[in-house]
């Protein structure tokens, strides 16, 4: 999936500038204190307040102001902020930059109400990152994986659930029999896979599955057992190497 990220974007939000003063620059010190950042929340400097929107020590109130910001390099980084409140995350999933919105997406402390919400956007960017996200609901994953609209991004969406630990068993069966590898591969490097879906997939018709699916930690002892006795001479020398290395 394509990762909207600091480097295509601007500047990392940790990035300090190169002509900051050491009062600034205290805008990404680990150890700032409140006082320091309210203060530095209202510095003229962009990448200052960037610095202060993504301090996990930053009050709500300062990340709710900075989320109003008017650039949206700072809205973007509270929005990646892991310490920001389920009112601050829920405003950024209305903004309108996307590169905000897909923030809030794949951030982990976005609540279940707004994770709904952003499944359901036209952007396949901003569904794809609510599929990877590990705080999405395991009903919403189910629902996620169920789509198979041949529209953009679609099949990325599906990826993204068949990877995710929190996907339900019923959501990693139905990818696990899917006719693309690539969700089949994806279920079978999940550490969430049910047995039976592994089972499943060490007879499966890709090598790179098989060979995948081997080194599963859940994989039945009797498929392990059979893989060593593979067509394939990589997925043989695999199976062989988990079976010693377990001692069986």
């Amino acid at each position: 999936m394509a990762d909207v990220s600091a480097s295509d974007h601007g500047p990392a939000v940790n990035e300090a500038p190169a002509t900051t003063t050491p009062g600034r620059f205290s805008a990404w010190d680990r150890d700032a204190s409140e006082e320091t950042l309210r203060r530095l929340a209202t510095d003229v400097g962009r990448l200052v307040r960037e610095g202060v929107a993504a301090h996990h020590r930053t009050p709500q109130d300062v990340l709710a102001r900075l989320a109003s910001d008017p650039h949206h390099f700072v809205r973007w980084s509270v929005a990646q902020n892991s310490h920001a409140g389920p009112g601050v995350l829920g405003m950024l999933a209305d903004d309108p930059e996307l590169m905000v919105r897909v923030a809030v997406a794949r951030n982990a402390s976005t609540p279940t109400e707004t994770l709904v919400e952003l499944s359901r956007r036209t952007r396949w960017l901003v569904r794809a990152d609510v599929a990877a996200n590990p705080a999405t609901p395991p009903v919403l994953l189910d629902r996620m994986s169920r789509t198979y609209r041949y529209l953009p991004g679609e099949t990325i969406i599906r990826g993204e659930v068949a990877r995710n630990p929190a996907a339900p068993p019923a959501a990693l069966r139905r990818l696990g029999r899917s006719w693309s590898r690539t969700l089949r591969a994806a279920v079978a490097g999940n550490p969430s896979a049910p047995p039976e879906a592994l089972a499943r997939l060490a007879r499966d018709r890709a090598p790179s599955v098989r060979r995948l699916v081997a080194n599963h930690a859940d994989l039945p002892a009797a498929s392990l057992a059979a893989l060593t006795n593979d067509s394939n001479e990589f997925v043989r020398e695999t199976a062989a190497a988990v079976r010693r290395s377990e001692g069986t």
